[in-house]
């Protein structure tokens, strides 16, 4: 779902800037596209974008981390959104008069998704929370019932924070409405540590082979490596 909306939100940006960018390139004011593509590092997670002419070379290109030409793909992709190991790319086509003249291409980085789980996390447990304290007030004869699930609630919620693992659940033996509560923060956090483990799982594996990628092998490697070091045995690298 996170990836649907990311992907639709990107769409829609990249439809933008093809539509602003159509006279631009029809008369190949590089200065006037690269403005209009400059407007897309405003949100945090564009990387870098691209403009395309109708003979499928760069025209245009701005990036966020540095100056100079943008480390844009040698030919545009059909228009769509194509997600890769760490990014998403969205191509939208640029037309004048109906017909096609060139494309953009938008790279952003999938830190959003991570910041939408983590925000989803907040806002939800600030709503369960204020559910609560308002039961606890409209049942103070059951204070002791009541105030024990509100404190290892928000124990759950520090320990998720501080240590951002949403494999931890809280516990109930409630069977009333603040049980109800709880398991429903807990199929909250189901959610949530689904499409976090999706997120992962981009990040670390080919979308396409479904096979482990370069960041994995670097990671990996550079933990054994450690290990090696530390209790002082060797270690051998075979590649297969």
């Amino acid at each position: 779902k996170q990836k649907e909306i990311l992907a639709e939100e990107m769409s829609i940006l990249a439809r933008v800037i093809a539509s602003r960018s159509a006279a631009a390139l029809s008369f190949r004011d590089q200065a006037r596209a690269e403005d209009n593509l400059t407007s897309l590092l405003v949100r945090e997670s564009v990387e870098f974008a691209c403009m395309y002419d109708m003979n499928r070379v760069v025209f245009a290109s701005v990036q966020r981390d540095s100056e100079g030409m943008a480390p844009c793909p040698d030919s545009p992709r059909e228009p769509g959104e194509y997600f890769f190991e760490g990014y998403l790319e969205a191509y939208q086509a640029i037309e004048l008069n109906g017909l096609a003249i060139g494309s953009v291409m938008v790279r952003t980085s999938l830190i959003d998704l991570d910041r939408r789980l983590q925000n989803q996390l907040i806002v939800s447990a600030g709503i369960l929370g204020l559910s609560l304290i308002t039961a606890f007030l409209m049942t103070q004869s059951l204070q002791r019932a009541i105030y024990k699930p509100i404190v290892d609630l928000g124990d759950v919620a520090n320990k998720i924070t501080e240590h951002n693992n949403f494999s931890i659940r809280a516990s109930t033996t409630n069977q009333d409405e603040i049980g109800d509560a709880i398991n429903a923060f807990n199929a909250m956090l189901n959610k949530i540590e689904a499409d976090k483990e999706e997120l992962t799982r981009l990040a670390y594996y080919d979308p396409l082979t479904k096979l482990a990628n370069r960041r994995m092998f670097s990671e990996r490697l550079v933990f054994a490596l450690e290990n090696a070091r530390r209790s002082g045995e060797r270690m051998g690298l075979i590649f297969l």
